[in-house]
């Protein structure tokens, strides 16, 4: 895949405080945001500043990511958030942004995968990515539990496993919980992976049968 884009900034000073960085500090003078302790508060969904394509990976990311934010485990986190943005809808410039204010329309089209529910066949349900969810990883088994607290049919859960990711979808009366893992910390044989649903608490198991039963540190790679 090849991405466009018309500049790339290389952070890596090791100042942790946008005040002090000229770039950033023109960036909050033309479009603030709070700052805590000189971290911004990003939008937590896509590591983007509030209103801006600007997206951050590193310590600057502290109130979204947390302490590891500056380490390895943070930025496959932070990549991950920002790819899944850009491999899915445009960015959601805020209304009090005027378009006259950017000096130069930005337009980056990329070709994603195709999902397993498409935009359209929502129903006018409300989207949600799923952040939060508990794993074990137990021998040959990991699991992954998720709760949407609100009643589901198993019909309307949809999973793909694939040899080392994959993607959920679960439909209730009003709500669409998406979870996607493009890529998980090892393979996995998908033949023998298996969905479980309780229906009247809205719970939902994801069984992975690992390719082998070495520990997985992490759940996504």
């Amino acid at each position: 895949m090849i991405v466009e884009a018309d500049f790339i900034w290389l952070a890596t000073g090791c100042a942790d405080d946008c005040s002090s960085e000229k770039l950033l500090r023109t960036v909050q003078e033309k479009f603030p945001t709070r700052l805590v302790n000189g971290y911004p508060v990003l939008d937590d969904s896509l590591l983007a500043w509030p209103g801006l394509p600007l997206y951050l990976v590193g310590s600057l990311t502290m109130l979204s990511i947390g302490p590891a934010a500056s380490l390895h485990p943070g930025w496959i986190q932070a990549a991950q958030k920002i790819s899944t943005h850009l491999l899915g809808e445009s960015f959601p410039i805020a209304g009090h942004v005027e378009q006259a204010r950017l000096k130069e329309e930005v337009n980056l089209t990329v070709q994603r995968p195709k999902s397993l529910v498409e935009e359209d066949e929502l129903g006018g349900r409300t989207k949600h990515e799923v952040e939060k969810y508990s794993w074990t990883d137990e021998e040959f088994l990991v699991t992954i539990r998720i709760y949407v607290n609100e009643p589901l049919q198993k019909d309307d859960v949809k999973v793909r496993f694939k040899k080392q990711g994959l993607e959920l979808w679960a439909l209730t009366r009003d709500n669409a919980y998406h979870l996607s893992v493009p890529l998980l910390y090892k393979p996995i044989l998908e033949e023998r992976c298996r969905l479980k649903v309780n229906e009247a608490k809205g719970r939902i198991n994801l069984v992975l049968h690992k390719y082998d039963n070495h520990e997985w540190r992490f759940l996504k790679g």
